[in-house]
């Protein structure tokens, strides 16, 4: 089962280059070995909604369970202003499975570098 996860300390700023971290376990708290697994970062505008952007994930760890998905600058700056919904996948043919999902709100940068 998925678990939301909203990103709630802050807001994420446009222009900012996001580093999204996921860590797969058990029922029992224990990593998931992912090793061969593909995984991907999908932003939609709403629930359920249409992707607006994807990005695949890398695995950084396998037999911990870890995995990271980056949202470049310009991907995040061409999102800025929106409430988006992000969902962290399991992508392998026939073993789509959705990980984690949660909310976070792109803000206007005060200053672009």
């Amino acid at each position: 089962m998925a678990k939301r996860q909203d990103i709630v300390y802050g807001d994420v700023f446009a222009g900012e280059t996001i580093v999204l971290r996921f860590r797969v376990i058990d029922s029992s708290r224990n990593a998931v070995d992912i090793t061969g697994w593909t995984a991907k970062a999908v932003l939609a505008a709403s629930e359920g909604g249409s992707a607006v952007h994807s990005v695949a994930g890398s695995i950084t760890d396998a037999i911990g369970g870890l995995w990271t998905a980056t949202l470049s600058r310009g991907s995040i700056l061409a999102l800025q202003g929106d409430d988006l919904w992000y969902g962290g996948w399991r992508s392998d043919t026939n073993n789509e499975r959705l990980l984690a999902y949660g909310t976070f709100r792109v803000s206007p940068a005060p200053q672009l570098p």
